[in-house]
């Protein structure tokens, strides 16, 4: 399947008496490599995290969630610029505490708009971020950990909610749903030959190595890809 440049003489049979055969150049037919690692950065999101209780705060503040939001060396910025190569980045603040009325139940909607109102009313801008982190003391009216919309790599979504929750993984795993990342689950099937899924047992955060699973490490190749942080032909 090569294309190449023949240079001979041609017999009174229809034979071609090859005196030289080289690759053709230029042509149609090329290759392109991209490393893996060492592209520049593609895309810095500037996120705020605002800080709510409506009772007592809890024992965190604005400089231990700073801490493991931006500037530790395990922290989540550091997390995300080595698990997508170099390509993904964020930066921002944390704001709060702030007293905000309770909510109705575990009401996202009402505790990001009186979070947003109580930090704009404070003085603090929020028009230049990309994404608002709410954070509160844990709440038994939330059934969950960490809470985050939905969005795509090009059209991220806004907010997530930590019902009492920073560890690594809900921090880095809530924020990269905004970017559409979705669970990365398993099948237990024991010893019996991989078969349809209803053969096995189900577990939505089951990738115990990934971060959109349940555990502090790189989100895996799936995860990776539909992210766009595999360039080109590291891809397939």
């Amino acid at each position: 399947g090569d294309r190449v440049t023949v240079f001979g003489r041609s017999l009174d049979d229809g034979v071609l008496d090859v005196i030289s055969l080289t690759p053709a150049s230029p042509g149609p037919v090329g290759s392109t490599q991209q490393g893996l690692t060492g592209n520049a950065l593609r895309l810095q999101s500037k996120i705020a995290m605002i800080m709510v209780h409506w009772g007592t705060p809890d024992a965190e503040t604005t400089a231990t969630l700073r801490d493991k939001l931006f500037t530790s060396a395990t922290s989540t910025k550091e997390f995300q610029k080595e698990n997508s190569y170099g390509l993904f980045d964020i930066t921002g603040d944390v704001f709060g505490w702030y007293q905000i009325a309770a909510p109705s139940g575990c009401d996202t909607s009402a505790i990001a708009a009186n979070a947003r109102a109580a930090a704009t009313g404070a003085g603090v801008d929020l028009s230049g971020y990309r994404q608002l982190l709410y954070y509160f003391p844990r709440t038994s009216a939330c059934g969950w950990s960490g809470l985050g919309m939905v969005g795509t790599p090009l059209r991220p979504q806004r907010d997530t909610w930590y019902n009492g929750s920073s560890g690594c993984v809900v921090l880095a795993h809530e924020l990269l749903h905004n970017f559409g990342a979705s669970h990365s689950r398993s099948y237990t099937c024991g010893s019996s030959m991989l078969a349809a899924s209803s053969s096995g047992s189900y577990s939505e955060y089951g990738d115990v190595y990934d971060v959109m699973g349940g555990g502090c490490y790189h989100t895996n190749a799936f995860q990776k890809a539909a992210q766009g942080w595999f360039g080109k032909c590291n891809a397939v």
